[in-house]
């Protein structure tokens, strides 16, 4: 799945952009582990687009800001596959009635 797949590479840029910036990397639990399967893709969007605030701040150590980028190119195609899902389930579910 693409948004998933792009999430994992988001999340290796952006904690190697941080540890290279002498910040704290620690794993924690998926948010989404807790949500229920219908209204995970709405979810997911609502996460990206906050990951994508947090992130886009300018990074203070030149040597982080290429995974910086990186990440944040992952955490945009994840976004758009995302969306791109939701319309795909809508157009299915109104060729279903």
């Amino acid at each position: 799945m693409v948004v998933h797949d792009e999430i994992r590479a988001a999340i290796g840029d952006l904690q190697r952009a941080a540890w290279l910036d002498g910040k704290p990397i620690e794993w924690r639990e998926p948010t989404d582990a807790w949500l229920p399967r219908e209204g995970r893709l709405h979810a997911a969007i609502d996460l990206l687009r906050k990951v994508r605030s947090d992130v886009a701040r300018e990074e203070d150590d030149p040597r982080s800001r290429p995974f910086q980028q990186q990440g944040l190119a992952h955490v945009d195609v994840a976004l758009n596959a995302a969306q791109h899902a939701i319309g795909d389930v809508r157009h299915h579910d109104m060729r279903r009635e």
